[in-house]
């Protein structure tokens, strides 16, 4: 069955806030597309009050709409930004992490294309095939989280190296590096 069936059915809601919501320097935690696609926290302040705003709920997986097409669970509460979507499942119907996981697979499918949620096939499995089934996911993304930090310090060693050897704060020595030593 299809992401929209499910929501014809009233087991998930896809909630978004309206373009009309922007960043600001004063009110809540606002979470961007950008900032799903980095796997990291928020990093825009919005402000809640402004009209048809959502905020995600802790458990609600958030996919960030586009290309690329990400999605996570969300582990605390926040408002979104326009460009990001809210699924929000039945959970006694739908397992977050597993769903998070076919949002994912679906964006690594499309070849570059936008997804449209609402076609995206969502497998008959029961609650608890999906929990096993999220739980490796879960351990995946792990594995990416792990990748994605270390890929980080490698960048910025790499960075300092070049920094310091362009401006003879770092000395070569002389035959390091060289291969077959």
């Amino acid at each position: 069955m299809t992401l929209g069936e499910l929501v014809d059915a009233g087991a998930l809601a896809m909630l978004e806030s309206p373009p009309t919501l922007m960043s600001t320097d004063a009110g809540s935690d606002m979470l961007t597309a950008k900032d799903i696609r980095l796997g990291r926290a928020s990093s825009k302040i919005g402000d809640p009050r402004t009209p048809g705003a959502v905020t995600a709920q802790q458990g609600d997986v958030v996919v960030a709409v586009g290309v690329p097409t990400m999605a996570r669970v969300c582990a605390a509460e926040v408002l979104v930004a326009p460009g990001v979507m809210v699924l929000r499942g039945n959970p006694t119907v739908i397992d977050a992490v597993f769903l998070s996981g076919v949002i994912r697979a679906a964006g690594e499918s499309a070849a570059g294309k936008q997804v449209d949620l609402f076609a995206v096939n969502f497998p008959r499995l029961p609650l608890g095939g999906q929990r096993d089934a999220g739980a490796a996911i879960g351990r995946l993304m792990d594995i990416e989280s792990a990748w994605r930090a270390q890929r980080l310090v490698v960048e910025r060693l790499v960075g300092a190296g070049l920094a310091g050897l362009a401006t003879g704060t770092l000395r070569a020595q002389p035959g390091a590096g060289d291969v077959g030593e």
